[in-house]
């Protein structure tokens, strides 16, 4: 279409792609969920503003509408939930003595830290990672490993608090942002 737009020896310039061609790409949440890991805030603030824009958001193979209305707390259960597993992780790799090691090689991960964390939690007699991908298991206690127990605590906490805020006096997207910027200045 470009091309045609164009003409015979016309030029096409990334300013014309922009301008005509809209972009439909899906935001991916563990894309964000990498760049809170680094404690990139500029990145992650970025893709937090991609995924309210209104396009499709993929979770893993899933691919999600979001829905104006719930799709924030929605996705604030999401980061909860990501948050809870950092927290999860790195205080059960702490009780290990493996200590969280963002530069831990996979292979190690897989020996030393997956049979601690399939291990059955009292009083529920399984593990709240029973069925979860190693990888995926491995890439979250790479982001835990540059958060302290207390940051990931703390954060944790704050979910309620931004839940709250987002129901009564917030916007969404103003109150996961700042969510968001606390949890990497670890605030």
């Amino acid at each position: 279409k470009l091309l045609d737009w164009a003409g015979p020896g016309g030029r096409v310039r990334a300013a014309d792609v922009r301008e005509n061609v809209s972009d439909e790409s899906s935001e991916d949440v563990y894309e964000l969920f990498d760049a809170i890991g680094r404690r990139d805030s500029g990145d992650a603030l970025s893709r937090l503003d991609r995924i309210f824009s209104g396009r499709p958001v993929r979770s893993g193979e899933r691919e999600e509408e979001p829905d104006a209305d719930f799709w924030p707390f929605k996705f604030l259960g999401m980061l909860t939930d990501e948050v809870r597993r950092m927290l999860y992780i790195r205080a059960r790799m702490e009780e290990m003595g493996a200590g969280p090691d963002a530069s831990m090689s996979y292979k190690t991960f897989q020996a030393r830290v997956i049979p601690g964390l399939g291990e059955p939690v009292a009083p529920f007699g399984r593990s709240p990672f029973q069925g979860r991908h190693p990888f995926a298991l491995y890439k979250v206690a790479g982001r835990a490993a540059r958060f302290s127990t207390q940051e990931l605590t703390r954060a944790l906490g704050r979910a309620a608090n931004v839940d709250v805020a987002m129901k009564t006096s917030v916007p969404p997207l103003d109150a996961l942002s700042i969510y968001v910027a606390e949890l990497i200045a670890g605030a």
